[in-house]
């Protein structure tokens, strides 16, 4: 791979699991435009069933193809071409009875430091019924995990790549430390290099015991802090739907407890409700 340009994200692989569905498209479409971004490997993987039958190669989402729709590849580019935008592709199949253990296993062997995961958000009793599919992968592989709802757009458009990125959200706190979600949402909208938006953050609770924490100036963008009270989640999604973010990006300490493993994780509880996607980055 090409040596990585100075404002590219810093993530060096990105794993993207599909069932080739056209929620997946969606979740697909973020994988590859923030490998293009970040100048990453970019692995797909569709797990299929325990029968092995035989997968079309044809079926997997068309990376060149969408590449040259969003104009950052000439019409009949060879496989080569994608060396010249510094990133790798690849495409595999697992099979396996459970969807969920051919993804894990397949990470326990080849670790990515980015997951992008479609997700479907359930409450109550549906979730427990059928349960999640993005949730337990994102629990067992505590990588970095960027959630996209099946039902949004999300903030990369198909048909052009064009990233709509105007307002973040990042909920702080003492603990988790929101520090490695400042930092990486920083990376991100430097490498978008675009006009600037807002980064909202969110402290849920006095605003005296808010910790202290800015976005450092060389983003480009501006920030707004906000002060809530009640529960966590419903703050969250409250200004995340009032203030119309595009991205929410949470660290998260993970699963602790009986509860939590019922409930869920703040983070997890958030996923299932939000609009848009959500990037989730584990602590430490």
């Amino acid at each position: 791979m090409s040596e990585r340009n100075e404002g590219a994200i810093p993530i060096d692989s990105i794993f993207h699991p599909t069932d080739l569905s056209e929620a997946s498209f969606v979740a697909f479409v973020h994988a590859l435009k923030l490998a293009l971004l970040a100048q990453a490997e970019l692995t797909i993987l569709h797990a299929a069933n325990a029968s092995g039958d035989a997968v079309d190669w044809k079926d997997f989402p068309g990376v060149r193809q969408t590449l040259e729709r969003w104009g950052e590849l000439p019409k009949g580019s060879s496989k080569r071409a994608l060396a010249e935008l510094g990133m790798t592709v690849e495409k595999v199949t697992g099979h396996g009875p459970k969807p969920v253990k051919t993804v894990t296993s397949y990470l326990q062997e080849n670790p990515a430091q980015l997951v992008v995961l479609a997700s479907e958000g359930r409450e109550g009793i549906p979730r427990f019924l059928k349960p999640s599919f993005a949730e337990p992968i994102a629990r067992k592989t505590r990588a970095m995990t960027l959630f996209v709802p099946s039902h949004s757009r999300g903030f990369v458009d198909a048909d052009t790549g064009r990233v709509t990125l105007d307002r973040i959200l990042i909920p702080i706190d003492h603990r988790p430390r929101p520090r490695p979600a400042i930092d990486l949402a920083s990376a991100f909208v430097r490498a978008l290099d675009d006009d600037g938006g807002v980064f909202d953050l969110l402290h849920v609770g006095e605003q005296g015991k808010a910790p202290a924490v800015e976005i450092p100036e060389d983003t480009g963008w501006s920030c707004e802090k906000h002060y809530e009270s009640g529960d966590v989640v419903d703050a969250i999604l409250r200004v995340a739907k009032k203030n119309h973010a595009e991205l929410i990006v949470m660290t998260t300490a993970g699963c602790h407890g009986i509860l939590e493993s019922l409930r869920g994780t703040t983070t997890e509880q958030v996923v299932r409700a939000a609009d848009c996607p959500v990037l989730m980055i584990p602590e430490g």
